[in-house]
């Protein structure tokens, strides 16, 4: 299975009984634990694509622990930022990020310093945002995919110059950056780890 990746625009969710009775159980416990209408919807738009795409096709199962799993399914991941909710599925581990362009601040904590040095070479604006947000979409998708999220290793890797990473284990990863259709202003990414 190549990466497949959904989007659902929160704005579109109207939350009502058919809507709800397609999220599970937790899903549904913690979109009213939300006081916001916004988080509730963006909420119930992961929700909704993980019920599309993986729920409907692969039940839902706990572990001893209460922990939800899903018997013989792909590895998925969700991200969202502001009017988007991101889903992407996979046979590999797979990690990803969405993210609305916007003024960068640099953040020496996350960033090699080969991407530190590519972005302030670059005039400061638009250019210098979005390739930003490029670099950053990819660290956020690469350290959800190998499951750790940013951390303090974050400034360890470098996608100032590729979009694929090796890593000591062996394991080869691959970085695909999006625009989402429609709304230039969104920069998407999906890092999968690819078999050998």
């Amino acid at each position: 299975m190549a990466v497949q990746i959904y989007y659902q625009l929160i704005r579109d969710i109207v939350i009502d009984e058919q809507l709800l009775s397609m999220l599970q159980p937790q899903r549904r416990k913690q979109l009213f634990s939300f006081r916001l209408e916004s988080d509730q919807k963006r909420c119930a738009a992961a929700g909704l694509l993980l019920w599309k795409h993986i729920y409907n096709k692969h039940p839902e199962r706990f572990t001893a622990a209460g922990k939800p799993s899903v018997a013989n399914a792909p590895f998925f991941n969700l991200s969202h930022s502001n009017d988007f909710v991101m889903l992407a599925v996979s046979d590999t581990p797979v990690g990803c990020d969405i993210e609305k362009l916007h003024k960068t601040v640099l953040s020496h904590h996350v960033f090699h310093p080969n991407e530190l040095d590519a972005l302030s070479n670059l005039p400061s604006g638009d250019i210098q945002n979005h390739e930003f947000l490029r670099l950053w979409t990819a660290k956020e998708a690469f350290l959800k995919a190998i499951g750790t999220g940013i951390d303090a290793k974050a400034s360890s890797y470098d996608f100032s110059k590729s979009n694929t990473i090796s890593l000591y284990d062996g394991s080869f990863w691959k970085l695909e950056h999006h625009t989402v259709c429609d709304f230039p202003d969104y920069l998407s990414c999906v890092c999968y780890k690819c078999l050998q």
